[in-house]
């Protein structure tokens, strides 16, 4: 995997290459050395995914002389790249897992690939916290909450209600503070419920970094 992770990928391309990797028929180790005419061409999830241009998302597997078996990316211009070096989980025609000698490679699933686009205020909004999305959008500090989507934001949103009585201490705040306030419900990182469960410690928010360097303290109460 080394060589795979050397590429530095982006998440969103790397994914593609992991679909690649797996096929959506079952291959256990008898298959793979009984393959009708010695070859056989196969569907991978990045194929039935949608996400592979063209037939970029087959995988072809080939028994060589000796027992070996070939794997190479369909858009490898005939390249075989990894060879089967064992079976490591198999339950027949449910799933297998096999070990190759290295990673696919690929042009079209390392091709670079945008993120998704996902609107921070609209989902706030849709899920009770309307106002809170709007305070974001007002303010300016929705900027801040989208540019930490890439690398992994958690959100701690007010209801409607909260937000709504809060407003009169909130409108005599100055506009630094605000912002700081508001980007002060974000950690710039993924954080499950579970995650946070079981954490303890000073938590950074979006606002650690601002002119009043505000964290938290997680406690697990057991």
């Amino acid at each position: 995997m080394s060589s795979l992770l050397s590429k530095q990928l982006s998440v969103y391309t790397l994914r593609n290459v992991l679909s690649l990797h797996v096929l959506v028929d079952y291959f256990g180790t008898r298959k793979l050395h009984q393959i009708t005419n010695g070859t056989e061409v196969t569907a991978t999830m990045f194929q039935a995914t949608g996400s592979a241009p063209g037939a970029s998302g087959y995988v072809n597997i080939t028994d060589l002389n000796g027992g070996k078996v070939a794997f190479g990316a369909e858009d490898s211009n005939g390249k075989m790249d990894a060879v089967y070096v064992k079976s490591l989980v198999e339950i027949p025609y449910n799933i297998s897992v096999l070990q190759i000698s290295q990673p696919l490679n690929s042009a079209e699933a390392e091709a670079p690939t945008a993120a998704p686009t996902l609107n921070v205020t609209a989902i706030l909004s849709k899920q009770g916290c309307k106002a809170f999305s709007d305070l974001l959008i007002a303010s300016g500090a929705q900027t801040t909450f989208e540019e930490n989507v890439d690398g992994g934001l958690t959100v701690f949103c007010p209801t409607d209600a909260v937000i709504n009585g809060f407003m009169p201490k909130y409108k005599n705040l100055t506009a630094p503070q605000k912002v700081s306030l508001l980007l002060y419900h974000g950690i710039p990182i993924y954080q499950s419920l579970q995650m946070l469960k079981t954490s303890n410690g000073v938590v950074n928010t979006l606002a650690t970094n601002g002119a009043n360097k505000y964290d938290f303290t997680v406690q697990n109460a057991g």
